[in-house]
């Protein structure tokens, strides 16, 4: 029973070598490749958006808001980031000076969270509500990128009647 024990930690200590001898002779990945997979990106959605119809404004080089006014949020602006190999969509549903933090509160932006497809809920580093989806670039194409936008729109628009009755301005 020792020496099975035994050769479980040798086989242990042979894996965990291998892969730390992997890791400090791997190759980095350069910069040019992600360079040039953000420059692709970049080009691929800045494509949609002309494409797609929405009135939005180029806020940095790979940063773009599309202006929309939602059935519920009232200035809605969705921020449409490309990044080497994905798409960000999302938009601050409410900011932290207006949400009310209670138990109830939490518990609808946690049953929420569940209960949406593709997306994510949450609280930002700022403490705003927030509600993003993130998508791969490699196969996107314009009616899955306008599908992802949408679903941002209508769930933007249900979290934030789900949060309403908590907002400190109501």
């Amino acid at each position: 029973m020792e020496s099975l024990m035994n050769l479980r930690k040798a086989s242990c200590l042979v894996v965990l070598s291998a892969l730390l001898t992997m890791t400090l002779t791997a190759k980095p990945v350069g910069k040019i490749t992600n360079q040039a997979d953000k420059a692709e990106t970049v080009a691929k959605i800045a494509g949609f958006l002309k494409d797609a119809g929405y009135e939005y404004k180029k806020a940095d080089d790979n940063v773009w808001v599309i202006i929309h006014k939602g059935k519920s949020v009232p200035n809605q602006q969705t921020l449409v980031v490309a990044l080497s190999d994905m798409l960000l969509v999302g938009v601050v549903v409410a900011e932290k000076k207006d949400i009310q933090v209670t138990a109830d509160s939490m518990f609808k932006l946690l049953h929420l969270a569940h209960d949406v497809d593709y997306m994510k809920v949450g609280i930002d580093d700022d403490g705003d509500l927030f509600v993003r989806s993130e998508v791969r670039t490699r196969a996107l194409n314009l009616s899955e990128f306008k599908d992802t936008v949408e679903r941002v729109f209508t769930s933007a628009d249900r979290a934030y009647l789900e949060i309403k009755p908590y907002l400190k301005s109501q």
